[in-house]
């Protein structure tokens, strides 16, 4: 426990959201939602974002769906935090270099996710498959500071080997 008294103030994620789960059509859903955010690893960094999510979801198939979102968030960290947060992770240790990334940024990234679910439960799966591919892009077009591409691609198959075993493998 941190006795500095950036670290002794409460963590907290407030988040309001709509969901409209037949939006236009019954294949389709729509989720809208705002939040506010402080996030403290005690030592090592104070982090405070405000934003809000937007996503739309489209059933492909019963078993296949695509769902496409923006979530613009305006973060910051506290500057007596960062140092060694920004040194040790990124190798960023000129103090001048981290009070520019301590001060508020936006994280406004757009994101595709696919997926094709073969599983007989979606909670408790005992046997079958589901692959998910995600791509989310942030810059200049999305009004993000950050510029980045990812993409991940993640898997599992699930077989009952028992009535009271279920054997798993998952990749990502």
């Amino acid at each position: 426990v941190s006795t500095s008294a950036v670290y002794q103030k409460l963590n907290y994620l407030l988040e309001v959201g709509f969901e409209q789960p037949v939006f236009s059509d019954g294949r389709n859903n729509l989720r809208a939602s705002v939040f506010g955010e402080r996030e403290t690893v005690p030592d090592l960094y104070v982090r405070n974002a405000v934003g809000g999510q937007v996503s739309f979801s489209r059933r492909l198939q019963r078993i296949m769906q695509l769902t496409l979102g923006y979530q613009p968030a305006l973060t910051s960290f506290a500057e007596e935090s960062a140092d060694i947060y920004f040194c040790v992770n990124f190798g960023v240790c000129d103090p001048e270099d981290i009070q520019v990334l301590t001060e508020s940024n936006w994280l406004s990234p757009i994101t595709a996710l696919w997926s094709y679910d073969r599983t007989d439960s979606p909670f408790a799966a005992t046997r079958g498959w589901y692959l998910a591919a995600e791509f989310e892009q942030a810059g200049n077009l999305t009004f993000s500071d950050y510029r980045y591409t990812r993409g991940t691609i993640d898997g599992a198959l699930f077989r009952k080997a028992s009535e009271a075993i279920v054997m798993g493998l998952h990749a990502r």
